[in-house]
């Protein structure tokens, strides 16, 4: 699951960064990313804020029966700790439904 999730997020990446291979001096060098989700961890979602800033959101199993939604952000030092959303007992987990988020001015 984390290897999709890898790979949706290397797709991602690449497809946001292709506009700027038309620019002079727009050498481009790919390269893995890890991810700051852990292993078992699914739905990923990227959302590019006004700022620049990306973000990573996914559903992570917490133990057996409890799950979260979780986030991080991405900057040149790579991505921030893992944050908290929302959690719970009774969510219906399925690889249809995916999390995203919205970046608001404030």
């Amino acid at each position: 699951m984390l290897n999709k999730m890898l790979r949706i997020i290397f797709l991602a990446w690449l497809i946001a960064a292709l506009p700027g291979c038309n620019r002079p001096g727009g050498d481009i060098q790919v390269q893995a990313l890890e991810t700051p989700a852990a292993p078992g961890s699914g739905q990923p979602n990227l959302t590019v804020g006004k700022d620049g800033a990306v973000l990573l959101s996914w559903i992570e199993e917490l133990d057996s029966v409890w799950v979260a939604l979780r986030f991080s952000r991405l900057d040149e030092n790579g991505w921030s700790a893992p944050k908290t959303i929302a959690s719970g007992d009774d969510w219906f987990v399925n690889w249809a439904d995916f999390p995203s988020m919205a970046v608001l001015n404030d």
